[in-house]
């Protein structure tokens, strides 16, 4: 139920300043949960995902699961008389050779899928937008994270404001 998304660099790697970043807010929000996997949404396994798995090791946790969702697919299936999938495309995946990101293979794992309406919600609207697009063609669930992106950032900065001169007034500044 519990993420935060990574920013990318231009080299296809994760900026890792903004991840610790992430990671320490995760954990004073959450301080008995711990980084358990990652996700993406695409219709296949890609090269890339070794390397994005392999910082994931690097940056989190040891053994990470990758799950991988195929968005393409689920708006293909037919939905439940109740207006949910009944089934999601999700593969859940180990890494073999986790430390070695150019021997890295994914196996794929079974698994039991068990949610709610409101994780069913949550899951229809990311397959929405990760397949939505505008009439230009760019895709509108990146627009809206970047949106989410610089919302958060002058979030910060104004607490950081507040902070600064809540801290400026108890020394008497």
């Amino acid at each position: 139920n519990h993420s935060f998304e990574l920013k990318e660099n231009p080299d296809g790697s994760f900026d890792r300043d903004f991840g610790e970043t992430r990671m320490g807010q995760f954990e004073e929000i959450f301080p008995s949960l711990e980084v358990v996997g990652w996700y993406a949404c695409d219709d296949q396994l890609r090269e890339s995902d070794s390397k994005r798995h392999a910082e994931i090791v690097e940056m989190f946790c040891e053994k990470p699961v990758f799950v991988l969702l195929d968005a393409t697919k689920a708006l293909k299936n037919e939905q439940s008389s109740t207006g949910y999938f009944e089934t999601i495309p999700i593969s859940v995946n180990v890494a073999t050779n986790a430390h070695n990101s150019e021997k890295l293979s994914f196996k794929q794992i079974p698994y039991n899928f068990l949610s709610t309406d409101s994780e069913r919600i949550a899951v229809d609207h990311v397959v929405e937008h990760a397949t939505s697009s505008d009439e230009n063609g760019s895709d509108i669930l990146l627009q809206h994270l970047k949106t989410l992106q610089r919302s958060i950032t002058m979030l910060m900065t104004r607490v950081d404001v507040i902070s600064s001169y809540l801290e400026a007034s108890q020394r008497g500044e």
